[in-house]
């Protein structure tokens, strides 16, 4: 059974997932913080979506920590007002910065390092989220000698999550049912429950879409998402 991720904690599992490993952007309820990661095989619904590289001219992961330090910028392409809806074509429109393989290798190590301080010390998201800036603004990859391109001309896929499966599906982790899937939320509050199947099984960027106050997450292990 995989865990399900849904606008609150951990509701149930599903015996499918439709990720792994990857980054999870928002699409409705959006805030400043809309991205986050998940480690592991999940379920994702449909109210957040993941992007996947189609080109040798960025990593993956470069791609994935880029959208994770623009969240204001991410956040400013919501529709509403008491309640944002991410605008999708402007969100495949926006530009990234594409500097050369040796940067971006770089500025990958630089925030591996970051991420195991955050994982062994007590360093708040707010805090982990400025340094990942800094690294990218200390690098200058917003002066990007490779010039920039449109997300949508980076990606191969940028695609939301599925529907809660009707079957295979439970509120807790079992050994037939440990594929995570993940909806809007924060930390725990993102996990809805588990399932067998996972829908992404690369690192990727989830956006939340709505009901959110965090809107990047990243997600490291097959999951599957009804973001």
């Amino acid at each position: 059974m995989f865990p399900v991720y849904g606008g609150g904690g951990e509701t149930f599992k599903y015996q499918t997932y439709n990720r792994e490993n990857q980054y999870i952007i928002s699409r409705f309820g959006m805030s400043q913080q809309c991205v986050r990661y998940v480690k592991g095989k999940f379920f994702l619904n449909d109210s957040g979506l993941t992007v996947n590289k189609n080109t040798e001219e960025i990593k993956q992961k470069y791609l994935d920590l880029y959208l994770y330090s623009i969240q204001n910028k991410i956040f400013a392409l919501g529709r509403g007002s008491a309640q944002k809806n991410l605008d999708i074509e402007r969100f495949r429109n926006l530009d990234i910065p594409v500097p050369p393989i040796e940067i971006q290798e770089k500025i990958i190590k630089e925030c591996e390092e970051l991420e195991k301080q955050y994982e062994t010390t007590r360093m708040k998201i707010e805090e982990y989220q400025a340094q990942i800036q800094k690294i990218f603004e200390d690098l200058e990859v917003l002066k990007s000698e490779g010039g920039y391109k449109t997300l949508v001309e980076v990606c191969k896929e940028i695609y939301a999550g599925g529907d809660i499966p009707k079957e295979d599906f439970s509120k807790i982790k079992t050994p037939k049912y440990n594929v995570p899937i993940f909806t809007n939320g924060t930390n725990e509050n993102a996990l809805y429950g588990y399932t067998n199947k996972a829908r992404t099984i690369e690192t990727a960027i989830t956006i939340s879409s709505k009901r959110n106050n965090r809107i990047f997450r990243k997600k490291r292990s097959p999951f599957l998402s009804r973001c």
